[in-house]
């Protein structure tokens, strides 16, 4: 992983086992899980290639309070945060809110209940919700970075569920690419997922990242207990 990225991430993530610990075994789980991530990115791209699948989202343009609600999400929008309307760039967004530092947040709820699978492959049952948040969230960084192997970093199962009661969490840092590079230049975007309720995809805008600003952000969103 690149050092600056490393660094902005660990200044906004809780410290992670297999990323800090000094055994050679924590080394080579953060390896196998980065592989792991490329691999099924990979998948992927090579099943909507060849197989034809793709994910829709129905309901997308529900109020943003009832998309929370079929996701089992709670939502406490974050201090000096103010929001802002969706337009130009941020139309595919459910929710934007701007920090008086400048910092944005685009907020992206998914519930599962409205995730169809396209997938045209008659020898193998399609993938269900439940299983490519990790993909899916790898493709939306593939959209938003300059890099085609963007360094992420998985929270443990235990910060996933003590931070945002979900059962994974991911995030990552990036120079950004595409009609948000005119507004910011770089991002982090965090996803969470519960099994069963919801995917959520919380992506910071910033020039320069400042880590009260984006930790009062990523505590303002979680799923219900």
């Amino acid at each position: 992983m690149d050092r600056k990225f490393s660094a902005l991430l660990g200044m906004v993530m809780p410290p992670l086992a297999f990323v800090h610990g000094k055994e050679a075994a924590n080394d080579t789980h953060s390896s196998l899980a980065i592989h792991r991530s490329r691999f099924l990115f990979f998948l992927l791209s090579l099943l909507i290639l060849v197989f034809g699948l793709s994910v829709n989202s129905h309901g997308v343009g529900l109020a943003f309070e009832d998309l929370l609600e079929e996701g089992g999400l709670v939502f406490q929008p974050p201090t000096d945060f103010k929001k802002k309307p969706l337009h130009g760039a941020f139309s595919g967004f459910d929710q934007r809110l701007m920090h008086e530092d400048g910092t944005e947040l685009l907020l992206l709820v998914r519930p599962l209940s409205r995730i169809e699978i396209n997938y045209d492959d008659p020898h193998s049952a399609a993938p269900e919700p439940n299983s490519v948040y990790s993909m899916v969230f790898h493709a939306y960084l593939g959209r938003l970075s300059t890099r085609s192997n963007t360094p992420t970093r998985e929270y443990s199962e235990e910060q996933a569920n003590a931070l945002f009661n979900a059962d994974w969490a991911a995030a990552a840092i990036f120079d950004l690419t595409g009609p948000l590079a005119e507004e910011k230049k770089q991002g982090l975007l965090l996803a969470i997922h519960k099994d069963n309720k919801a995917d959520v995809y919380c992506l910071f805008l910033f020039d320069d990242p400042q880590k009260e600003t984006i930790d009062k952000g990523i505590a303002a969103l979680s799923f219900s207990k």
